[in-house]
């Protein structure tokens, strides 16, 4: 088969493996060599706060250079030019070395030249990244990649940042010569990384086209209200992810973190990252971006309160605990627009529109740097100087609590079709059920064993959440799955009104494989309207299962007697033993006079088999509970071979009413040899000697054993003769 620019499942499958490799190095590699480790060396070059802004910001603003990118690689593969980039990352970042031989001013724009690089060749990969990820997946998975892509990344990112806490804390080497250690370290396994990214099978080219320059794209995505507004998005939580991360400084430099507290700190942040992957994975491919993102920065916007008004003297632990708690919803919200992003990307024009979104993204952070370093120098304590509330960047976390409003107010104007609502998501998110239902619809997609899919969906059919109503609507809606008849049958023990149209749908659907369940489940919804109505209508199906089945939940539905003539009209067409015990069933709900008891012998009539009759007795004595022995014992005895047994123990029971008691011998070997005419003597004697019977059922029941007058006994075989017997000595005995 010939391939096209797209992907099959299983080089997806292969780039995803390598892609996770790369992630995994690149979280050792990035977090050696940029972030942190580049604002301690700072801070220990005693930099002042406009350049730690720009440290903070020059990862994005390296965007700038993406508008040449389609032009100087037109025509190159994609993913030739990322692990390339990548490759440059590393090489560069061997020249922190130099460092070490470097003092004041002069290191310092020695670390800004190199780490500026760094950023450039970092943002070029970046820009192709979030291409590649998106050919290695779909709209229904693509949630679920993201995640998995970020919970390799910070799994490692959370080793190396314990390990070089502990390495800090234990090698004492001068200057920042332990620093510049760990960085050549990150930059051999970012040359692993490279080799893993240049594994991703890819045959898409960088292309240029003339006259699709970054300012046209930029001006037909502003036209397209959709793309417009998840950009917009995108832009305010990077210069949101920008301004956060002068935290890392305030925390040195203020409150008195030394390298390995920072370090601990970075991992515990990235331990929070790979959290807020996991619950991104789980929630925005069910629930959608938009709500996640809402709730997420809300929260945010709460903590960055705490951010403005605490002051220093909390302490270590106070500000410990915040940041990581921040960073954790600051998360949730970008990992959830960089989902958003993804689907949107053109196929046409995805590298040119990457190095729009960059370029701007640079521009934003490169003022969100500027001004972060700007307000972080007006040190507002200096006015509350007896106050207890405030610190030394309070007006910085301000500044990015305003910027916060303005994701709110646009993630609230975000349309996304099939998200859920902020107010469902809230309900899902925040109550037991809800965080239930998410737990078993994951752990559904994960399990095979039938008797645990079974526990798994019986427990999902029982739970009221909306998630869970919405996974069951999906599943009904399938025209074919395994789990579906589970699903119906657990709508017939606890029924949901939110789900009657869709069990309606499948009980009039004569083509529906789980017809059946979906009417029975029909019968639980007791004095509602559509579902009477509709089992109303199945009363004249084509199919007579279906009309037997519809006659008993229509019986358990309504107390409505006007339909019993109709369904006593169709109990005598019925086809199947089933069928029969349905229409009994209906009647039994229906007919509270018990007048079709008068039928007793209907089956013999018609000359059904052993098995019909047995049961269809069996059936009558379970509803009038004549208590022991049980029809249906007697009978399974006998069909197991023990026939004389069986009679013996049940005549001998039976001596405590006298006709049984005089004649014992005799019934027993009448019954023995088959004497139809005394056992049907003996029956008549025990009928005959009651008149007054209270019940109503049993004396229709006693009209219809005593046609048995008027039958030819060689219509009459044990089954008869032993029911017979049986009902007229329990009526008798009553």
């Amino acid at each position: 088969m010939a391939s096209t620019l797209y992907l099959s499942e299983s080089e997806k499958q292969i780039g995803l493996k390598h892609m996770m490799r790369d992630e995994m190095f690149n979280g050792i590699s990035y977090n050696l060599l940029g972030g942190t480790f580049v604002y301690l060396i700072a801070v220990y070059l005693n930099a002042g706060s406009f350049v730690l802004g720009y440290i903070s910001s020059v990862l994005y603003i390296a965007g700038a250079v993406l508008p040449v990118i389609p032009r100087i690689f037109n025509k190159k593969n994609i993913v030739k030019v990322q692990s390339h980039a990548w490759l440059l990352r590393g090489l560069v970042s061997f020249f922190y070395v130099g460092l070490i031989f470097l003092r004041d001013d002069l290191a310092i724009v020695f670390l800004l030249v190199i780490y500026t690089l760094f950023s450039i060749f970092r943002v070029i990969g970046i820009a192709l990244n979030d291409f590649t990820v998106k050919s290695l997946s779909n709209s229904n998975n693509i949630g679920r990649i993201v995640g998995n892509i970020n919970i390799a990344y910070q799994s490692s990112a959370i080793v190396v940042c314990c390990l070089a806490a502990v390495y800090l804390g234990v090698v004492s080497l001068p200057g920042i010569l332990s620093i510049v250690i760990l960085q050549v370290i990150g930059a051999i396994f970012n040359i692993f990384s490279a080799t893993e990214i240049s594994k991703i099978p890819c045959r898409r080219t960088i292309s240029y086209r003339k006259g699709r320059g970054l300012f046209i794209v930029l001006k037909e995505s502003m036209k397209n209200e959709i793309r417009r507004r998840r950009l917009i998005l995108r832009w305010i939580s990077s210069a949101l992810v920008v301004g956060f991360s002068m935290v890392v400084p305030f925390l040195k430099i203020y409150v008195g973190f030394n390298d390995s507290s920072i370090l601990f700190y970075t991992a515990a942040c990235a331990v929070s990252s790979l959290i807020a992957g996991i619950v991104n994975k789980q929630l925005t491919d069910r629930l959608g971006s938009k709500p996640i993102c809402l709730i997420s920065s809300i929260v945010f916007l709460l903590f960055l309160i705490a951010w403005c008004v605490a002051p220093i003297s909390l302490g270590f632990a106070f500000f410990f605990i915040l940041g990581v708690l921040s960073n954790f919803f600051l998360l949730i919200a970008y990992f959830s627009v960089f989902r958003l992003i993804s689907a949107v990307i053109p196929d046409k024009d995805a590298i040119s529109f990457n190095s729009m979104n960059n370029f701007i993204i640079a521009i934003l952070a490169l003022f969100t740097g500027l001004i972060n370093g700007f307000l972080a120098n007006l040190d507002i304590t200096v006015v509350f100087i007896n106050s207890n509330f405030f610190n030394n960047y309070s007006i910085m976390f301000f500044a990015i609590g305003i910027l916060n409003l303005g994701f709110i107010f646009y993630a609230a104007r975000l349309k996304e079709l099939g998200a859920y609502s902020s107010s469902q998501t809230a309900r899902i998110l925040f109550s037991r059920h809800g965080l239930q239902a998410l737990s078993k619809i994951e752990r559904l997609n994960k399990t095979f064993e039938p008797y645990k899919r079974h526990l798994l969906l019986f427990s999902l059919g029982t739970n009221t959440n909306t998630l869970a109503t919405s996974q069951l609507r999906v599943i009904l809606a399938s025209p074919f799955s395994v789990d579906k008849k589970e699903i119906v049958r657990s709508l017939a023990i606890r029924p949901r009104k939110t789900l009657l149209p869709d069990l309606i749908k499948l009980a009039e659907n004569d083509d529906e494989s789980t017809q059946i369940e979906a009417i029975i489940a029909l019968g639980s919804y007791k004095n509602n309207e559509l579902a009477i109505t509709s089992l109303t209508k199945l009363l004249d199906s084509r199919w007579s299962s279906v009309r037997s089945v519809a006659s008993k939940s229509l019986s358990m539905v309504t107390k409505d007697e006007t339909v019993l003539e109709r369904i006593i009209e169709l109990s005598y067409k019925a086809a199947h033993i089933d069928e029969e015990v349905d229409y009994l069933i209906a009647k039994k709900h229906l007919d509270k006079e018990g007048l079709f008891y008068e039928n007793f012998f209907t089956s013999v009539s018609q000359k059904r088999g052993v098995t019909y009759r047995q049961t269809r007795y069996a059936v009558i004595a379970s509803f009038l509970k004549l208590g022991s022995p049980v029809l249906s014992s007697l009978y399974s005895k006998i069909n197991l071979g023990d026939f004389k047994n069986a009679i013996t123990e049940f005549v001998t029971d039976a001596q405590d009413y006298d006709v049984v008691f005089e004649n014992f011998e005799d019934i027993i070997h009448s019954f023995i040899i088959l004497d139809k005419e005394k056992l049907r003597e003996y029956s008549l004697m025990m009928l005959e000697g009651c008149e007054d019977i209270k019940d109503k059922k049993l004396k229709h029941l006693k009209i219809g054993l005593l046609k048995v007058k008027d039958f030819d006994l060689e219509q009459l075989d044990l089954q008869d003769l032993l029911a017979l017997f049986y009902f007229s000595y329990s009526i008798a005995k009553q």
